[in-house]
């Protein structure tokens, strides 16, 4: 998976086999929440937001810095607003900047809340830089525009590059609207990238489509380690019932891979 993990060095998030690493290795992926502090502290004052032209000035002249991965990030707390989205845009738009500061600008845009999607889908279509095309994309994933960001994905998913495939078929099984979308990832499960074809069975699973159950089913039998564990572990979400009467059930629970005998033993109990 060399080319999909270079390319998630740029990214806000990595795919290890299909696996989030803050993730129980056999749980559907859910939106984390902060535990409440068990002791309630007063709040420090917040700072006040910057005038529109101070923010407009910091936007244009502020460097990014060298996260612990490597890759550039622009962690400026004046950011986290949504005024400072357009103004994030424009400077991706002038493409002064290097592919890797273009990269963190608009690993940026979901931090600041603000409308983006549109304008990144419209970045979308005449962006060149495999990259480039995968950041937008994963910036598809927390956009609050429900059309635009589906009208980029669905791009994602049509993209020449595996790698940005891969990247709009994570992005759509973490939408709560990413079933409007899953004729897309059905698609992709014979898609010839095994890469692909795992991570769309594992987005859904995330969204519970029911309709896949019979796409996803063959590729328990895929020559591809981690495309027998994500079907095998999308069946027993999208419906434990039938995923337990599998035929092919008892020859997964003798599997070779220890993690695809675990999955097939939890599906066989309907714990997923």
């Amino acid at each position: 998976m060399s080319r999909f993990l270079t390319l998630a060095l740029a990214l806000p998030l990595s795919l290890a086999a299909c696996s989030d690493s803050s993730t129980p290795e056999n749980a559907p992926e859910t939106v984390a929440k902060a535990a409440p502090s068990a002791q309630a502290e007063t709040p420090a004052p917040e700072a006040p937001a910057l005038a529109n032209a101070e923010l407009a000035e910091l936007v244009r002249t502020i460097e990014p810095k060298v996260a612990r991965n490597g890759s550039l990030r622009f962690s400026d707390e004046n950011l986290v607003q949504p005024a400072a989205a357009p103004l994030l845009l424009a400077r991706l738009q002038s493409g002064a900047d290097s592919e890797a500061i273009r990269s963190a600008l608009i690993i940026a845009l979901p931090q600041t809340q603000g409308e983006y999607a549109a304008e990144a889908v419209s970045l979308l279509k005449n962006e060149r830089s495999e990259m480039l095309r995968a950041a937008l994309v994963d910036s598809m994933r927390l956009a609050g525009d429900s059309k635009a960001a589906l009208e980029g994905l669905a791009l994602g998913m049509a993209d020449s590059a595996p790698a940005v495939r891969i990247r709009a078929a994570f992005a759509i099984g973490r939408r709560a609207d990413g079933l409007d979308l899953g004729d897309r990832l059905v698609a992709a499960l014979s898609d010839s990238d095994v890469e692909l074809q795992a991570t769309a069975a594992r987005a859904l699973g995330n969204l519970g489509a029911v309709k896949a159950f019979d796409s996803l089913a063959p590729l328990t039998q895929s020559r591809d380690a981690d495309v027998r564990l994500e079907s095998l572990r999308a069946l027993g979400r999208v419906d434990a019932d039938r995923a337990a009467a599998l035929p092919e059930l008892a020859k997964l629970t003798q599997d070779s891979d220890e993690r695809i005998r675990t999955a097939a033993t939890k599906v066989a109990n309907k714990a997923y």
